[in-house]
């Protein structure tokens, strides 16, 4: 596998939650270091330059929880954003390695959820090889 460590950045992440959870949304510079060192985005397609992936995992009933995942396209500047929602009370439970996993298994639902039918991003490709990457690093089991 390519290294890209001394290339640009195209994986950001953020997170939204409590911060007694900061510890396990902690584990995004874990996935976005594995997915800058290994991935290029213009692999599969030139409209975006970043993609940035913000996790939510907030009470269902609190007011601030944003209702479902959406995408939001910046055009002028190429920056896909993916708001994605983790299951606040798995998560809250969860392990460190658990918190991993399910935010790599997110990760690849939103990739299905919204890149799949862009036809300026082949998001078929893209998942693939963010899947193969996340198998070979164990942050999700093999099926």
């Amino acid at each position: 596998m390519e290294n890209f460590s001394q290339t640009k950045r195209n994986f950001e992440f953020s997170s939204v939650g409590k911060t007694d959870l900061r510890s396990k949304f902690e584990n995004d510079l874990i996935l976005k270091n594995k997915l800058n060192t290994n991935l290029l985005l213009d692999k599969y397609g030139k409209e975006i330059q970043t993609l940035f992936f913000i996790y939510q995992a907030i009470e269902p009933n609190n007011p601030a929880r944003i209702a479902k995942d959406f995408l939001r396209y910046r055009k002028s500047v190429k920056i896909m954003e993916l708001y994605l929602t983790l299951d606040y009370y798995a998560f809250l439970d969860a392990t460190q390695e658990e918190a991993l996993q399910m935010m790599a298994k997110l990760y690849l639902k939103g990739i299905e959820m919204f890149l799949f039918k862009r036809k300026d991003f082949d998001g078929k490709k893209f998942y693939d090889d963010v899947k193969n990457l996340f198998l070979r690093e164990k942050f999700i089991p093999q099926e």
